[in-house]
């Protein structure tokens, strides 16, 4: 009679279990990646490649990464979102724990990582989005601020006005003494208002301003190593995107102000700088001429002087930019680019360019014919100012290529080699052998992707 009671008991716990289940709408998407590597310079990490240090031996490897995004969604109006990663390099190790790992024989390994949790909903008064926990983060500016990837603790409020958008965010990125008596002492903190407006069907303008302040005296290893421990920038950006004919014209433009120094007591200096960008995409043939440029003010000193380019970094990290430099257009070897995964090294792995600025640009060309597609592009990377100990500002040329195939709707596989034509600005260098200059960096991949 017991054991009848049990079941009865656990089918009826089932019974409501699976009620309250089915009240809820569960959607799962996600994506693997497999991406085999050739290079002499690359090492399947993070951060700046030692272009003037590095033995340029030829190594190659495998990575992968997984994303799981599952969001329950009690109603029209209220949904929590979950997002998992499992990064691996086949062969790094197993029966361990850390991120990246369990790519070795035997394989076991605690790694899955949480990237996103947060709850989406509308509130019942007036009608604004809200998103409130760990989330992805973009700027407007194509990560030249924050994004390419970057997620963070925080709130972010959204509503539309007819033609309108009004966005109101804040985030802590870090907070050195929390779990203590001055939790929020020591911490980082962004706050972020946007605004778009669409003039017409074919033309859009916005505008920012954006708050960043640290007092984060404690940090240590940030990127770049000149990075100011105690600051407070303002950030003013202005944006505009149009269709004309068969081209496609974006363009922004941002303005840095605000006060920055190594320490609390320390008097620093004065930001102020700038970066524009202007691109276009113009139909031609069977598909699409790019052509980017872009350029971030810097100094002629690594360890700044005002008017270098203030991002936001990762104060945990030497090598993590939670940033990047899309706006050069279809490159990834000379400048990190957001479509990099767990490989994210490149010649600039930061917007600020380690305090030196930018000025640069590509033209490209891509097109898809039935499931076949490809492009090829041309990059060309210099810093802004004349740079103690170089030679010149130009820092090389990019050419690269791409061509895919779509085995299914979801899943493709693709081949991407590049290739760098180093500029002067590595010419002669002290670190080198004598009267040796660096070999030109390459990068070869195969990349099979399921999206789903």
């Amino acid at each position: 009679m017991k054991k009848k009671l049990v079941v009865a008991a656990t089918a009826g716990a089932l019974t409501l279990a699976a009620g309250q289940a089915f009240a809820l709408e569960n959607e799962f998407h996600g994506m693997m990646a497999v991406r085999a590597y050739n290079s002499n310079y690359l090492a399947g990490t993070a951060g700046r490649l030692n272009i003037d240090g590095d033995t340029k031996t030829t190594r190659n490897w495998v990575e992968q990464r997984t994303r799981l995004f599952y969001s329950a969604k009690a109603n029209d109006n209220l949904k929590l979102v979950t997002g998992f990663e499992i990064d691996s390099a086949w062969g790094n190790s197993s029966y361990t724990t850390g991120r990246g790992l369990g790519g070795a024989l035997g394989s076991d390994a605690t790694n899955l990582e949480t990237k996103w949790a947060y709850l989406d909903f509308n509130d019942p008064f007036v009608g604004a989005n809200f998103k409130v926990g760990i989330q992805g983060l973009n700027d407007n500016y194509k990560s030249l601020i924050v994004g390419a990837g970057a997620d963070a603790a925080g709130i972010l409020a959204s509503k539309s006005f007819g033609s309108a958008t009004g966005t109101f965010g804040y985030f802590r990125f870090d907070d050195r003494n929390t779990g203590t008596a001055t939790a929020g002492k020591q911490a980082r903190d962004f706050m972020m208002i946007d605004g778009n407006y669409a003039v017409s069907k074919d033309v859009k303008v916005g505008a920012s301003y954006y708050f960043l302040n640290n007092d984060n005296v404690a940090s240590t290893g940030a990127v770049p190593s000149g990075t100011f421990n105690d600051y407070t920038v303002h950030f003013l950006g202005t944006r505009a995107s149009a269709k004309v004919g068969i081209a496609d014209i974006d363009g922004f433009f941002v303005y840095e102000f605000g006060n920055a120094a190594a320490n609390a007591a320390s008097r620093g200096v004065h930001i102020n700088a700038f970066a524009g960008n202007l691109a276009t995409k113009i139909k031609a043939g069977p598909g699409n001429v790019k052509v980017s440029a872009l350029y971030v003010s810097g100094t002629d000193t690594g360890s700044g002087s005002g008017n270098q380019f203030i991002n936001v970094d990762n104060t945990t990290s030497a090598a993590f930019a939670e940033n990047a430099v899309g706006a050069m257009g279809n490159v990834w070897l000379l400048v990190r680019n957001p479509k990099e995964t767990t490989n994210e090294q490149a010649i600039v792995a930061e917007s600020g360019n380690n305090n030196q600025g930018i000025v640069g640009g590509s033209v490209g060309y891509d097109l898809t014919v039935g499931k076949v597609f490809g492009n090829a592009n041309v990059g060309m990377l210099a810093t802004a100012k004349e740079q103690t100990g170089r030679e010149s500002r130009y820092m090389g040329t990019e050419i690269n290529a791409e061509v895919g195939y779509n085995l299914f709707d979801n899943m493709s596989v693709l081949a991407r080699a590049a290739y760098v034509v180093l500029g002067d600005y590595y010419k002669n260098k002290s670190t080198l052998a004598a009267g040796t200059d660096p070999a030109n960096p390459y990068e070869t991949q195969i990349v099979l992707s399921y999206k789903f």
